[in-house]
């Protein structure tokens, strides 16, 4: 099955006078023209919705087993993600149908994701796959973070003093696309999402889902939210007022969904608004280790932006907590473990009024920085950013050969 369009859903900020309006949008683009495309450079005029601020992706879940769950479970998760971020100005794009390989493009359903999400210059792109299990359906829900979008938010930077080589040492959220949840369902409790995608699309008469159906919004329907009040969302649409529902009124078989959407929603609010609090509060046994990790590693770099001096006595305890995971997370961990140690040492050789740029670290403690990062790299040896780190420390240390070999492998890896 080719895939043929996807709907787009943008959820706008506007403001007018003293009330803050935002407006809901649908629009049909051909992905296949989309990726056959990829290869010209795209003008921001051509960009769908290129005056929104934050763009988000929401792609159709992969359906191998033609459960029929893939649309509706984007569905639910677009639209948590759009009445609950609470960011301004925010466009989020519903792809819908499968993305399969194909003849004309052989590419994987994460490879065009990958490619779409690039392409589209998304903020933060979430998609997922259902399948058959054993009595029932498990539905797994992934989020990616492209880099290039957030590097001041996903990153900090570390430099050694100029009499020290006045390398640069990064510390990056890593990996940037993860499994947020995997979900298991009953056949019984399929009806329950069903359910839910019907209320999400429903406007009553009051905040109440007892009160009179005033319309059911059609996919492309657009609307403007006239204003919050607890749980709902008043909606302004095509020239009727109705209330909808912020949560979608879900069972245990699709609860768990929503608490994978809050996620998404609150990683985009630490990244994009600067807002951390719902990022701290988010440990729901819900969700994957992999996403425990993610906020963990946002919250420790954002407690360590704007600081210029860097020592162990700065780092959140979480962070022996990153290191004794282990896993590709771990690299971020012992990075940020590494660089701290790194300060205290310059802290600690730093006489009155000399200048930073003056301080010589000794060998010694470049080295032991160093054996930090090359122990954690075997555990992911792929991590180009990583490699350079070691790189840096090596040459500081004045070991050419071992700096060489370090270069050599981001080499062989980068594209």
């Amino acid at each position: 099955m080719s895939l043929k369009k996807a709907a787009i859903y943008a959820l706008i900020g506007l403001t007018h006078i003293l009330l803050p309006l935002t407006s809901f949008a649908g629009i049909a683009v051909d992905l296949e023209e989309e990726l056959n495309n990829r290869g010209e450079n795209r003008d921001a005029e051509q960009m769908p919705f290129q005056h929104v601020r934050v763009r988000v992706g929401v792609f159709s879940y992969e359906d191998p087993d033609q459960t029929g769950l893939g649309n509706a479970l984007a569905h639910l998760i677009a639209r948590h993600i759009l009445l609950n971020s609470r960011i301004g100005s925010l466009g989020v794009l519903t792809f819908e149908q499968r993305l399969p390989p194909d003849k004309q493009s052989p590419l994987s359903y994460f490879d065009k994701v990958a490619q779409v999400a690039e392409r589209q210059d998304l903020s933060l792109a979430v998609w997922g796959v259902v399948r058959f299990i054993q009595h029932g359906l498990q539905i797994e829900t992934y989020l990616q973070l492209p880099r290039h979008q957030h590097y001041g938010a996903l990153s900090t930077r570390f430099h050694l003093p100029g009499a020290t080589g006045g390398g640069l040492i990064t510390a990056e959220v890593h990996p940037v696309r993860i499994l947020v949840q995997r979900h298991h369902i009953a056949f019984s409790e399929i009806n329950a999402i069903w359910h839910a995608v019907a209320e999400t699309n429903t406007l009553y008469a009051a905040p109440n889902n007892r009160q009179k159906v005033v319309t059911r919004l059609a996919p492309d329907q657009m609307y403007t939210i006239q204003k919050h009040s607890g749980g709902w969302v008043q909606i302004s649409t095509q020239g009727k007022l109705g209330w909808m529902a912020r949560h979608a009124p879900c069972s245990s078989a699709c609860a768990p969904l929503q608490e994978a959407a809050g996620f998404a929603s609150a990683v985009l609010r630490a990244v994009e608004a600067n807002n951390y609090r719902s990022l701290a509060r988010n440990d729901s046994p819900a969700l994957s280790p992999q996403a425990q990790r993610l906020g963990e590693q946002l919250l420790v770099l954002h407690s360590l932006a704007g600081k210029r001096r860097w020592s162990s006595s700065l780092l959140p305890s979480s962070v022996p907590t990153i290191i004794s995971k282990g896993g590709p997370g771990n690299t971020t961990g012992a990075t940020l473990k590494a660089i701290a140690d790194l300060g205290a040492a310059i802290a600690a050789r730093r006489h009155r009024n000399q200048s930073y740029e003056n301080v010589r670290l000794p060998r010694e403690a470049l080295l032991a920085a160093a054996r930090v990062l090359a122990q954690a790299s075997l555990e992911d040896p792929m991590n180009i950013t990583l490699l350079s780190n070691i790189a840096v420390l090596f040459e500081a240390a004045g070991d050419k050969a071992r700096a060489a070999l370090a270069k050599a492998a981001v080499e062989s890896i980068a594209p």
